[in-house]
């Protein structure tokens, strides 16, 4: 399986967004819904961790996750969180 991410800033709102995506299989719309209301692993052999523990970290930081189509052909999960003190970040 491949994964990327990516990472973007918008130095005037004071908020940047993470962007991770895979070329995992395709997932319907009833798929896609299930893993945002799901506290489980959709895998035989997962734990449902994952996007729970990621789930509960961006939200408690103000963010929401917003779950979509990866262009690679999987999942895709997207998240905005706001700068600390509306600093710049040294890219680390």
């Amino acid at each position: 399986m491949k994964l990327q991410w990516g990472k973007r800033q918008n130095l005037r709102s004071g908020n940047f967004q993470i962007e991770v995506w895979d070329n995992g299989p395709q997932l319907s719309e009833e798929q896609l819904s299930e893993i945002s209301n799901s506290s489980g692993s959709t895998k035989a052999d997962g734990l449902g961790l994952g996007l729970s523990i990621v789930k509960t970290f961006v939200e408690r930081h103000g963010g929401i996750l917003i779950y979509g189509r990866s262009p690679l052909g999987g999942l895709l999960v997207s998240f905005n969180l706001r700068l600390v003190n509306g600093e710049k970040g040294n890219g680390s």
